[in-house]
């Protein structure tokens, strides 16, 4: 029963870090947030958490397949390691 809690405060925390470099991913790209003022921030931290988020992304991403969970957060990771 504690472990249940446990894993569920677990799985919230990889949901809300995840959903916030979606955000900032999301916003980079369409181009209502400065590129260069993001990655000066933020630019390494988003390959680690993506490097650390990336098993929890897929494991969603196969219980649906039909969505592109957090694609935005892969994209800006992507465009960051170029």
């Amino acid at each position: 029963m504690i472990t249940d809690i446990f894993f569920k405060s677990q799985e919230n925390g990889l949901f809300f870090y995840g959903k916030l470099c979606d955000e900032i991913g999301m916003r980079v790209i369409f181009g209502e947030a400065n590129e260069k003022l993001v990655l000066t921030f933020i630019g390494e931290r988003i390959l680690i958490l993506w490097d650390c988020l990336k098993p929890f992304m897929e494991k969603k991403r196969m219980q649906n397949p039909i969505s592109d969970y957090q694609k935005y957060f892969e994209i800006f990771s992507s465009t960051v390691q170029q």
